[in-house]
């Protein structure tokens, strides 16, 4: 999996988790002692996020860094995971 494609799978890994506990950005980044912009840019792969904070946002989320990693590995080609996305969206109304 390159550099890019471990980028995006993460932030739509954390959106998903965001979404499905009906967060918002800001809420997440206030639960995480980040920044809303940086939730932003995570989550649109925009940025590659440091242990860190991805520790920090995936304690604020509920979940392990094992079963977030877990989720990315899972998500397949970046088509395949646009396609999870927009099923999460359609079904999440």
């Amino acid at each position: 999996m390159s550099k890019t494609d471990w980028t995006y799978r993460t932030g739509t890994a954390l959106r998903i988790q965001r979404l499905r506990q009906n967060l918002s950005q800001q809420k997440l980044a206030e639960k995480a002692d980040v920044t809303q912009a940086a939730i932003s840019t995570i989550e649109r792969g925009k940025s590659s996020v440091n242990l860190n904070t991805l520790t920090k946002v995936s304690n604020a989320l509920g979940v392990t860094l094992s079963e977030l990693f877990r989720e990315i590995e899972m998500m397949g080609t970046p088509e395949q995971v646009l396609a999870r996305v927009k099923h999460f969206l359609e079904t999440a109304k």
